[in-house]
């Protein structure tokens, strides 16, 4: 699909001088720098400039490249987003920084992390409720104080990191999923998006409990139930909106493009998560697919083949 027609002598020039404008243009919106992804950009163009820009010099034509890379993967669109699965943790420690780092490199647009509690009632980021398989040590996690926590070594020389430290690391950078463990962390972490600002750049997925709790302490807090919570026969749409949902996690075996028009019609955005043991083919097979049904973001930890399968959709 080609929006401007033009001769493939200038192309690269016309390319540049359009993001130019798009950027100049987007730039000037309010509240264009809270949001590394702004949607007003029209897809049609992008995809068009995307695949135009494989040979321009982003960063010689004064184009803000973070804010653009959300857009981009090898050159080309993105149409549904990357979420990274604690991470880049097929490649990385899971839930660390260097995880988180790794993904955003490999053009991931969302980050997910799993939090939990320490003794000392701090927050960290970490899945399990025990140190036990992510670190060389071992015990509760709910037992241990940061100072404890913070001694471990997570892999590669990597920390258990703080949700504080995160948040800061993903401020103008990447938005996040944040899957509560365990309840009793609702006002902490309601009370730690809002200080930093963060509100509309995180969403909570757990239990509808948990979920429940957080849309009490501040409506404006997006969340996410996982589909098992709902899922009568028909889904239970009904219960999704009582619960004030703004987001619901599939599985990429039960998604569907009826679920996904369902949802979209009640303005419920999807996440699916694929996993990451899958062959390579078959995971482009499944993102591709995915992509095609319009779903809106996958979560895997591995983006980088993410990034490049999921800007494929057919047209």
């Amino acid at each position: 699909m080609r929006v401007f027609k033009q001769s493939k002598k200038g192309d690269c020039d016309f390319a540049s001088a359009a993001l130019l404008l798009l950027m100049k243009h987007l730039s000037n919106r309010q509240g264009f720098t809270n949001d590394p992804c702004p949607d007003v950009l029209n897809d049609k163009i992008v995809y068009y400039l995307c695949n135009k820009t494989r040979k321009v010099k982003l960063e010689t034509t004064y184009i803000p490249f973070k804010l653009l890379r959300q857009h981009t993967a090898n050159g080309r669109c993105l149409h549904m987003r990357v979420c990274a699965h604690r991470g880049a943790s097929y490649y990385e420690p899971e839930n660390t920084l260097g995880a988180f780092k790794r993904a955003l490199e490999m053009g991931a647009y969302r980050l997910e992390l799993d939090v939990r509690s320490t003794k000392d009632g701090i927050i960290v980021v970490i899945h399990d409720d025990t140190v036990d398989r992510t670190t060389n040590g071992s015990g509760f996690v709910r037992e241990m104080t940061l100072k404890e926590i913070k001694r471990l070594d997570a892999g590669k020389g990597e920390k258990i990191p703080t949700l504080e430290e995160v948040l800061e690391f993903a401020k103008n950078n990447a938005k996040l999923l944040v899957d509560v463990k365990e309840k009793g962390l609702e006002e902490k972490l309601a009370e730690l998006v809002r200080a930093k600002g963060m509100v509309n750049d995180v969403v909570f997925i757990s239990s509808t409990h948990i979920i429940r709790d957080l849309k009490k302490i501040n409506q404006e807090l997006q969340v996410c139930p996982y589909y098992r919570f709902v899922a009568d026969e028909p889904l239970n749409m009904k219960r999704i909106k009582e619960l004030d949902a703004n987001w619901i996690y599939v599985s990429w075996m039960k998604i569907s493009k009826d679920l996904v028009n369902l949802l979209h019609e009640n303005s419920i955005k999807i996440f699916v998560g694929v996993p990451d043991i899958l062959e390579v083919e078959e995971f482009r097979r499944i993102v591709k697919r995915l992509s095609n049904i319009e779903v809106d973001e996958i979560v895997t930890g591995r983006p980088d083949l993410a990034s490049t399968y999921a800007s494929t959709r057919d047209y």
